[in-house]
Parts: structure tokens; sequence; C-alpha cells
């Protein structure tokens, strides 16, 4: 199981469904790292 885990989290693009606008929030706050490092491909336009 732990080389599955391994093997999703070297994914080289991620898409991230249902984030908030709220910086405080979790979705929030995993879509922004992941901008930031490169790693987004997929996002909802009208949201982001």
């Amino acid at each position: 199981m732990l080389g599955d885990i391994n093997d999703f989290l070297k994914q080289n693009s991620w898409a991230v469904i249902g984030v908030s606008s709220d910086k405080a929030k979790y979705g929030y706050k995993v879509y922004n790292q992941l901008k930031k490092i490169g790693l987004l491909s997929l996002c909802n336009q009208s949201r982001s």
C-alpha cells in the first residue's frame, strides 16, 4: 500500500476540485501551493 501512495504522490500534474475562494480553507491552500510549484493542471476558471 505504501508503494501505491508513493506512486500517487509522484504525479506531475494535479486537479483540485471544489476550491474555495476563502484563503483559510484547506482546498484553497492545496490549490495555491500546487499553482505556485507548477503542478496544477486543471481548475475551475470561474472561481480561480
